[in-house]
């Protein structure tokens, strides 16, 4: 059976979904460097629509982008974000357009083609605003970026959503309660429960943390904060100044004292 190579497409470039018309390779190379006819490509590359699940963006392999989009509202689009976290080669058009122009049969592995075509892949890299490339990724983050982290998202929205998403493909753990994760995602700073979380989390000052080492001690954050950890590709400390701590009021931080969590009301 020939596998594809999948690319996904950021907007507005749905119109690639049919204008690819590249067949695929007799062979290909897997992930493990073994050339064989089941690899990726053998089924030519394949224009996608965004993967409905984390799992699904293990098998995309790049994302094509507008060659003159604006990076910054690029920055927090959904499948911009995945793509970063999910190891994706992230190419401009412009590398798709040498594509249709020059090729009509995907190259094989170990060409003079094949090279050809890494080289213009690696020159048309988005890598614009300080974005990662793909190979300082993979190596600053062999088990992807969220690894080791709990996360405990908080609310229903489209873009709590998202967080678990992101989470999900960072390989970042969704905890069943916020107490005891590493961060907590406040999406709604309206919902009752985030103000429950706000309060029962409030008392955790440093002295606390000094006297409890070894224990978990969540942190409030923003979406934000998880936008910027991605970009940045680091998990960067929550900082005011950049929207990443949720309540403008910090009246219950100013009063929280040394002692035990306080119980919601």
């Amino acid at each position: 059976m020939s596998v594809p190579s999948r690319l996904c497409v950021a907007p507005p470039l749905e119109e690639l979904l049919v204008a690819l018309k590249v067949r695929g390779s007799s062979v290909g190379q897997s992930s493990t460097g073994v050339v064989c006819t089941k690899a990726a490509g053998t089924g030519g590359p394949k224009a996608v629509h965004c993967p409905e699940s984390p799992e699904g963006w293990d098998s995309v392999c790049f994302l094509v982008v507008p060659s003159n989009c604006d990076a910054v509202k690029l920055k927090i689009q959904p499948k911009f974000l995945c793509a970063l976290l999910a190891e994706v080669f992230i190419i401009k058009e412009a590398a798709v357009d040498f594509v249709l122009r020059h090729f009509r049969v995907w190259p094989e592995p170990h060409t003079a083609v094949e090279a050809k075509l890494n080289k213009v892949f690696e020159e048309q890299e988005y890598t614009e605003g300080g974005i990662p490339s793909l190979v300082v990724r993979q190596e600053l983050a062999e088990a992807r970026l969220f690894a080791g982290h709990e996360f405990f998202v908080c609310g229903q929205t489209k873009e709590a959503h998202l967080m678990r998403t992101l989470v999900a493909i960072g390989n970042g753990v969704l905890a069943p309660k916020g107490d005891n994760a590493d961060y907590v995602v406040i999406c709604d700073e309206a919902l009752p429960e985030a103000h429950a979380l706000r309060r029962r989390l409030a008392s955790r000052n440093e002295d606390v943390v000094a006297a409890t080492h070894g224990q978990k001690h969540a942190s409030l954050v923003t979406p934000k904060f998880l936008y910027d950890c991605i970009t940045r590709w680091a998990l960067v400390r929550p900082s005011r100044r950049s929207g990443h701590i949720p309540f403008k009021n910090k009246q219950l931080t100013r009063k929280a004292t040394v002692g035990p969590p306080q119980e919601p009301s």
